[in-house]
């Protein structure tokens, strides 16, 4: 909020991130508001002004597909991500090199990376959708703050808690 008072158009907010070397990736490409007139055009114009682009689980695969050429013809870097907020994570990510995550974003940016994709099917809809409902209307009051979630980390295979 402190960096929107500052810098009040997308622009400027871009050169103050670039200028201040912190890393920022374009969500959601290809997805416009429900009740919205979506304007394709305007997409390439403003991947041109990010160094990442987002392949996002909870996408179709056309959208996808098109964020990957997209990428591809920019010379973009492109990470996989999920919109989950059900805690499941873990079904897509993002590989690169890099001792620390400036390490790994750079190489990211860069194209130096795999992404490890899963796209959005009826099942997994139908899956986070039922979750979504057991959260609401689970019957234990859990204590303040956030729920611990369980995960299982793909590579490692050790499970832990998400917060």
């Amino acid at each position: 909020m402190e960096i929107a008072e500052i810098e009040h158009d997308l622009r400027s907010f871009i050169k103050y991130l670039r200028r201040h070397n912190l890393p920022f990736i374009y969500n959601h490409p290809f997805w416009f508001e429900f009740h919205s007139e979506p304007n394709p055009s305007s997409v390439p114009r403003l991947a041109k002004l990010f160094p990442v682009l987002e392949y996002n689980m909870h996408e179709l695969k056309q959208k996808n597909e098109l964020t990957i050429a997209l990428a591809e013809k920019l010379g973009k870097g492109i990470a996989a991500t999920t919109d989950t907020h059900t805690g499941r994570i873990g079904k897509v990510y993002t590989l690169a090199k890099g001792d620390n995550f400036n390490e790994f974003f750079k190489n990211v940016a860069q194209g130096k990376s795999y992404i490890v994709p899963e796209d959005l099917t009826r099942e997994l809809l139908i899956d986070e959708m039922n979750t979504w409902i057991d959260l609401i209307f689970e019957k234990k009051p859990e204590k303040q703050g956030r729920r611990k979630l369980p995960y299982r980390d793909k590579i490692s295979g050790h499970y832990g808690q998400n917060f």
